[in-house]
């Protein structure tokens, strides 16, 4: 009877290796992805559903209103600081000065 080495000599066999801790590692951080993948694809499902709810509803129509109003507020507002760099010059003093005197913000 042949010994288990003399039998092993001719064939090429290499031994049966375990997964290392970084393959381990690896295959439990692309679980955790696909995972996560799939979480974000679910999430993004349900707002996809939420926006169309919301579409539905015609909110944005009544919008309209309020940006035109927020247009106004910004050329008056950019108006006056026009007409506070002309009095500015005119009196010598700076815009600053002005918001101060006139109790106006400066920011």
């Amino acid at each position: 009877m042949e010994s288990p080495n003399t039998v092993l000599k001719g064939r090429k066999t290499s031994p049966f290796k375990t997964p290392s801790k970084r393959q381990k590692l690896q295959n439990l951080c692309k679980k955790a992805l696909l995972e996560y993948h799939t979480s974000l694809l679910e999430k993004e499902k349900s707002l996809n559903i939420e926006i169309a709810k919301l579409g539905k509803k015609n909110l944005d129509c009544n919008l309209d209103a309020e940006m035109q109003a927020l247009h106004t507020y910004n050329d008056v507002k950019d108006l006056t600081q026009v007409v506070l760099g002309y009095v500015a010059d005119a009196e010598h003093c700076t815009i600053t000065e002005l918001h101060q005197r006139y109790c106006l913000p400066t920011d």
